[in-house]
């Protein structure tokens, strides 16, 4: 599970004072932001991967993708998470 939320580090600050207890309910609201502007598809790969913490190969046998295709949509979804996230005054 470690290793699956250290890709989204580079998005998402952990979370370490009580500043950021305080922005955390705003951070909750931008990812759903973010989430709900997906196309289905890219919407439900990232919430396997990062909230049910599936393997690749779990969710590229599921959709009937190749495993590429999961990690090259994760890391585009990752960057346009960080773009987005930064545009809502969310930095690291």
């Amino acid at each position: 599970m470690d290793i699956v939320l250290s890709e989204l580090e580079e998005c998402i600050a952990s979370h370490s004072s009580m500043e950021d207890s305080i922005d955390y309910a705003a951070l909750i609201e931008s990812i759903n932001s973010f989430l709900s502007s997906l196309p289905s598809l890219n919407r439900i790969i990232f919430v396997r991967r990062y909230w049910y913490v599936s393997s690749i190969s779990e969710i590229a046998e599921q959709y009937n993708i190749s495993e590429s295709k999961v990690k090259s949509i994760l890391f585009r979804l990752r960057k346009r998470l960080k773009k987005h996230l930064g545009m809502e005054g969310f930095f690291l």
